[in-house]
Order: C-alpha cells, then structure tokens, then sequence
C-alpha cells in the first residue's frame, strides 16, 4: 500500500536526516556555527548588502545556503489557505404591499394563448349540450286531432328544443307527406326530461294563413304543453299535445316513431350546396321557387308568383354532431295575400330520406317568428 503524506517542498537542497546530525560533536558544532552565521546575515541582509563573506571550514561559501533546521527544532507549521467565505444570498426581490381591506387583489398575469394553427380549419357552431335530452332525433308519425289522424313530423334536439309540424290526414305508411297541407300548424317549444318523464311548452302557430280558406288553426296563436316518456332503448313515446284555444282546452295524441336516418350523422353545410327546391311553403306556386344554399350556409331564394325574396344563413345547431342546423330567412317583397310574411323568421332543419327505407335526401325546415313577436307567424319549408 502506498502511503500518502505531505509533499515534499521543491526548489532548495534536502537537509541531512536527525540521526546523522546528533551523532557526531563536531558537526553539532559546525551547524551551531552555520546558524549564527546565518542569522546574522539574514541582520545584514534587512539592513543592506554585506562587503565580505566569512569563510568558514576551510572558505566554503555558506552565503547561498540555507540553514538546515535543528533536530530537535519543529517545522514551521504550513499556512493552509483561508477557507472559502459563504456566497452571500442575493436580497430578496421587493414584494407589492398586501391589498388593503376591501381593495381586491391585482391579477395575476396570464401567458399569451398560443396562436391559431393556420392550417386547421375553424369549426362551425357552438358548445355541445352538458346534458344532452334522452331520445333526441327524428320522429314522424300521427297527431291524433279531433279523431282525425294527421301527419306529423317532429325534431327534437339534444339540447330540448322541439319542432313540430302537423300537415293532412295521414295513414303511417313510412312516406313522408310531400305535398303541401290544406291546414297545417307548426308547433315550436322545448322538452325538458326528469327520471322517465318529458315535458315541455311552446306556442301552435297557424301556417298558410295568408290562403283561402283559411285553416282550422288560423286565429290566435294557442299556447300548447307536451307530454312523452321515455321507453327502452331511450326513444320518445310521446303521448299529448293539449293546446288551449278560446273555446278551452283540446287534447290531441301522439303517436311518432324515431326515424334512423340522417340526422345521426354529423352536420354539414356543404352537402347542401346544391340548393334545393321548394315544394311546401305557401308563397311557393308550381315549383317557381329555388333555394340557393352555398358552401358557407348563406341562403337566398326568390319566388316569381308571390315576389318574395329571402335571404338568410344555416349553420350547424351547436357543435354539429348531428344533422341539425339553424336557420334564420328574412323575407321580403311579398305581396298579398304573402305581405304578412315579410319578416324575420328563425327555426332549424334537419334532413330525412323521403321514405324510411330510402336513401335520397329531403330537406325539412321549421320555422317561425322569434320568441315575443307580435301576431307570431310561422312557415315550413320541405325541399329535395
């Protein structure tokens, strides 16, 4: 094993071991010669040069060498170096003074939202229900009024809002009605679910007023309530209607099936970039009118009979996970017996097939006058 100490120092001679020295007298002597010698000259030296060199055993020049340390004399101790003073703490950074009572505190500053990436496309709609209605989508079948079975054709949203539109006497045969009713009505509301239950409340609105004769449901705008339950498999069993009119309450029931159709698909305005012709709205005479739709959901139309002209927008109906879109149409340049409708109008749309087993693609829209306009109207627009 090696043994390590202290490093011997570098630069002068190495002095004689103890032993040698304290064993012979005379060389005793001689280093106590030496080492007055050398005292005297390190005396000399501090009060300047010296003119003579003493010649010592025999001339031998000691001037150049250093005196070696007595035997019994310990060696100067080795002057360590200071250790390392502590790295003194920087201050402390200056804080704001605490809020006075009363005084809210400042904000705290935010980092910047990272830009928009370019390259992704924005997305059309809102936010999605938090919680979306059981049994929402498409139903069509019969409203039962006065024991006389109508055609009707419901959408319900997955946030509850409900649409529906009542046309002819209909047998369920899986066809939708495409032809325009002699006295339809438009029912708009909302549905709201708790545990089985569904309820909810809105306005039955006349539609094709503004035709003769006039249809059953023309007058005043009847509030109405609606009641359904939720079945197996989440579907809507709706079971009434009760509208209030002047002459007191009717009760009318219901009886539609969810259709599995396109509405379970996402939305998408562009596939309906095409256009669409109209068929059922009232200012419409023998296909004279065109709806054009381009790929941002802009609409315009114009009807050559009734001189109507709409202009308008379709969107996706919230984040678009379904085929829902709103729809707001203002018309204008109706002439009678049109010029009531020259207004604004809101509503949705929605697609279906033409018949429960096909594949074509028909367009429905509902729509009516805002919520607290005065003498409400409402129009329903079917197109393919």
């Amino acid at each position: 094993m090696e043994r390590r100490g202290r490093e011997r120092p570098t630069g002068g001679p190495v002095s004689a071991p103890a032993e040698f020295m304290l064993g012979d007298p005379q060389l005793r002597r001689r280093t106590v010669v030496v080492a007055a010698l050398l005292a005297s000259q390190a005396i000399v030296g501090c009060n300047g040069p010296s003119s003579a060199t003493p010649d010592v055993a025999g001339g031998a020049d000691l001037t150049a060498q250093p005196a070696p340390p007595a035997a019994d004399e310990p060696s100067p101790p080795v002057t360590e170096p200071p250790p390392p003073t502590a790295e003194e703490p920087s201050p402390p950074a200056p804080q704001p003074p605490p809020p006075t009572a009363g005084e809210p505190s400042p904000p705290v500053p935010q980092p910047p939202p990272p830009a928009a990436d370019p390259s992704v496309p924005p997305v059309e709609g809102g936010s999605p229900a938090t919680a979306p209605i059981p049994g929402h989508g498409r139903y069509i079948g019969t409203v039962n009024v006065a024991g006389v079975e109508l055609f009707g054709d419901a959408l319900v949203t997955v946030d509850g809002l409900l649409r529906l539109y009542i046309g002819d006497p209909y047998s369920p045969s899986g066809v939708l009605e495409l032809s325009g009713a002699a006295a339809p009505a438009e029912f708009a509301g909302n549905l709201a679910v708790s545990g089985e239950d569904a309820s909810g409340h809105g306005l039955l609105i006349a539609v094709g007023c503004g035709l003769e004769p006039a249809g059953r449901f023309c007058g005043p705008t009847a509030e109405a309530n609606v009641t359904a339950r939720i079945r197996p498999g989440s579907d809507l069993l709706f079971q009434e209607l009760r509208v209030v009119t002047d002459a007191g309450i009717e009760s009318w029931s219901l009886r539609l099936d969810r259709w599995e159709d396109w509405y379970d698909y996402p939305a998408n305005v562009s596939s309906y970039a095409h256009g669409f012709e109209e068929t059922l709205a009232e200012f419409v005479v023998s296909g004279d009118t065109f709806v054009n739709v381009d790929a941002n959901g802009r609409l315009f139309l114009q009807s050559a009979h009734s001189g109507c002209t709409g202009n308008g927008t379709m969107r996706p109906h919230l984040d678009g996970a379904f085929d829902v879109y709103d729809v707001v149409l203002s018309l204008a340049n109706c002439a009678e017996p049109f010029a009531y409708l020259n207004r604004e109008f809101e509503g949705l749309a929605s697609s279906t097939p033409s018949n429960y087993w096909g594949y074509d693609v028909v367009v429905r829209v509902w729509l009516s006058t805002p919520n607290g306009a005065p003498d409400p109207a409402a129009i329903v627009m079917l197109g393919y």
